[in-house]
């Protein structure tokens, strides 16, 4: 299964936004002490502004994203939507920037915990009445796509401890890394019911009046992690990886990628 053949509608999204849209998506952009702010760990990224020619500062700064989910659901703010094109679903390319914030060091060798990398996210725009079937749509998708590459993977409902501030229903998909002799995170699919879109003015027409759409976001491929996943779980005693079925016509055919010597 490819993403084209699930409908999702790919987009190359921008590594910046408005620090006003990524609060709406329920990322918090706190300023620093310094700059009157609470000092609270963040995982975003706020940008400095530069001053304009009257010294004066933007009361709306850009913030790095660290989702392509930030800047595919803003593309839809202030907007009313037909019934009709509902599910909307897209996938969105993008660069990734997390202060990781609270990870007190941990991971912090090797790949599995950066500052920056590269993602793939799908996001879906449901009618609320459908969004429990289009959470299942977007986990159903995620499985199919680890399982054919062959990994050991698990999933998990999470606590409401454990979610986001957008999120009201969110599942961890986790794959046995035997390097880290543990399981590792490798993707999540979230249901942010009206969280964002009441915040963005996202609706749909309605008998009477207009409703919130319901948004919900899943990671396709997080590469790292994934990178990490493969690699470990693929390694042979000699070093070489066999290169799972599906990517090799990718890889030009190759069966396995061998070691440096």
């Amino acid at each position: 299964m490819t993403r084209a053949t699930a409908g999702f509608v790919p987009h190359i999204t921008p590594d910046a936004a408005r620090s006003s849209v990524v609060d709406a998506c329920g990322f918090r952009p706190r300023p620093s002490a310094e700059d009157g702010g609470s000092g609270e760990a963040s995982q975003i990224y706020r940008m400095t502004p530069v001053a304009d020619e009257r010294g004066e500062h933007s009361a709306d700064p850009l913030c790095l994203v660290a989702t392509a989910e930030i800047p595919l659901v803003a593309m839809k703010q202030q907007q009313i939507l037909d019934g009709s094109s509902l599910p909307e679903s897209v996938a969105g390319l993008s660069h990734c920037f997390r202060a990781e914030a609270g990870a007190r060091g941990r991971d912090t060798r090797g790949i599995y915990r950066l500052h920056q990398f590269t993602k793939v996210e799908l996001v879906t725009l449901s009618h609320p009445t459908h969004s429990d079937t289009e959470l299942q749509r977007l986990l159903d998708f995620q499985t199919s796509l680890y399982a054919d590459l062959g990994l050991t993977f698990r999933v998990l409902q999470m606590p409401s401890h454990e979610l986001g501030a957008s999120a009201y229903q969110k599942y961890d998909i986790e794959a046995w890394m035997p390097g880290r002799k543990q399981w590792g995170e490798i993707s999540s699919a979230s249901n942010c019911t009206d969280y964002q879109a009441r915040r963005l003015g996202i609706r749909v027409r309605g008998e009477g009046q207009h409703v919130f759409v319901h948004t919900l976001n899943a990671t396709a491929v997080a590469v790292p992690r994934l990178a990490v996943a493969l690699l470990e779980s693929f390694q042979r005693p000699d070093g070489h990886v066999v290169i799972p079925s599906v990517l090799r016509p990718w890889m030009m055919g190759m069966e396995s990628l061998a070691p440096q010597k």
